[in-house]
């Protein structure tokens, strides 16, 4: 597909790219379009020259019609999720979507795989951080590619693939932990599966566009080698690993220790500043009392508490272009009103009207936590806070994190229902809504862990002491 002049005069115009130069004309001269994929609604811009004129952006393109360009995005570029010598970067669209995209050392997008990340992930409806992780699969594959000198697409166009010698090599790699920054180690086997498996789909998606496209000699050569490929490549998936020591929720004891430190008023109280403590102390019980994920913690905005009523509303909010954070959080389950204890509502007040109120860049936006300088909190300030905890704390369990109160939560949930011998179906139900699972989810065995195991050690002792009492008279 080819453009118009006049489509450059719409694509590059100034003043963003003002610091390069101003006409559109001189501004055509640094980027030539080498591929385009106008099924998909996307032109990847690759090959600019001089490449320092565009070191600080990267442009995006929808097309909305075929023979013209209507919106434009410009990508900041920030490295993300460092893998091999390809990145991750995520690009947030003009409707708020956050595309992730792979890049290659230069910045520049690797056509192929964002390719199938929109046409076969993407166009499927998957979230970011699904995208994120086929591309970051990917991203190992392009580096496999790369070190062993293969050219993929000339070998599709000779009706080759991969030899058995470069398969084995290429799971090899696939088990290597790549983001260790030069420390030796393998991945998780489930990792290792899933970047086999979306590997093994990219390739079934490649060779389906060679054997479809017109004019092409070897296409029954070709299927047949890729069969024969991706028989090989299910083979070498490793099985899922039985982890002898699962994530649980907190044992009573370290709950309450933590929930002392969390106190805003506790003299062991890990941070100094005001606003720090108080926010972290209404993380603390939002996560220990409602069972909520980081992600929907990180999205509740103040419109979402009603205090009149005294719940909490956890809205799917997904692509909000009102969220500055270029990762979003989302709320992963259904949408749901949650019930708040008077000392829950007093908390949220307090921290809205006093603490939240203080900082002048909170007043942009309706986010409820938000970091010392007003912006929403992130993922990573987040995870700052158990980090410091456990750091300044070492005492507390290491895997101490946000997502382990909702283990917590299950598992204070289990006994109270257990001691009220509440009927199982109906617990399941009531679970179900509190957590946001669909009613005939079985979620509920992966949260439950440390009760379950704790009434199974009990059970067990029981049944050992009845058994030697009857053996020892």
């Amino acid at each position: 597909m080819s453009f118009p002049p006049r489509v450059f005069s719409t694509a590059f115009a100034p003043p963003r790219f003002s610091r390069i130069r101003s006409r559109p004309q001189d501004l055509a001269r640094y980027f030539r379009i080498t591929r385009c994929a106008p099924h998909l609604g996307f032109a990847f811009l690759l090959k600019p020259f001089p490449s320092q004129a565009c070191s600080c952006f990267r442009t995006v393109y929808s097309e909305l019609h075929h023979t013209r360009l209507l919106a434009r995005e410009v990508i900041p570029i920030a490295s993300v999720n460092n893998v091999s010598d390809y990145h991750l970067k995520t690009v947030m669209l003009r409707s708020g979507e956050r595309l992730p995209m792979l890049v290659n050392s230069a910045g520049l997008p690797v056509f192929s795989p964002n390719v199938f990340a929109v046409a076969e992930v993407r166009n499927r409806h998957r979230a970011a951080n699904t995208i994120s992780n086929a591309l970051a699969a990917l991203a190992v594959f392009q580096g496999f590619l790369d070190r062993h000198g293969i050219d993929l697409d000339q070998r599709l166009n000779d009706g080759k693939l991969l030899e058995l010698g470069e398969i084995e090599e290429l799971v090899t790699e696939c088990r290597r932990d790549l983001a260790g920054r030069g420390q030796k180690g393998d991945v998780a086997p489930d990792v290792c599966g899933n970047r086999i498996r979306t590997i093994r789909r990219y390739l079934e998606w490649v060779v389906k566009g060679k054997v479809l496209s017109s004019g092409y000699p070897h296409a029954g050569q070709l299927q047949r080698i890729a069969d024969l490929t991706i028989t090989t490549l299910n083979a070498r998936v490793p099985p899922s690993a039985q982890q002898l020591d699962p994530r649980e929720g907190l044992a009573p004891e370290d709950a309450q220790h933590a929930a002392q430190i969390f106190d805003a008023q506790s003299e062991v109280n890990a941070w100094k500043r005001d606003h720090t403590r108080a926010r972290n102390h209404l993380i603390w019980n939002v996560l220990y009392h409602l069972g909520v994920r980081g992600g929907e913690l990180l999205g509740i905005r103040i419109r979402h508490i009603n205090l009149r009523k005294g719940t909490l509303a956890v809205v799917r909010q997904a692509d909000a272009h009102d969220d500055p954070r270029r990762r979003q959080p989302n709320t992963k389950t259904l949408a749901r009103e949650l019930a708040l204890s008077e000392v829950l509502q007093r908390q949220l007040s307090e921290y809205i009207l006093v603490h939240r109120r203080s900082l002048a860049g909170a007043q942009k936006h309706d986010f409820l936590f938000v970091s010392s300088s007003g912006a929403p909190l992130s993922y990573s300030g987040l995870n700052k806070v158990f980090r410091v905890l456990r750091q300044k704390h070492p005492e507390l369990p290491r895997r101490l994190t946000a997502h382990v109160l909702r283990h917590t939560w299950n598992d204070r949930f289990s006994e109270e229902l257990d001691a009220r011998k509440v009927d199982p179906e109906l617990e399941k139900r009531m679970r179900s809504f509190q957590m946001g699972w669909k009613p005939t989810s079985s979620s509920a065995a992966v949260y439950t862990r440390r009760f379950v195991r704790k009434k199974a050690q009990e059970v067990s002792v029981q049944l050992q002491k009845k058994t030697m009492d009857r053996s020892s008279q």
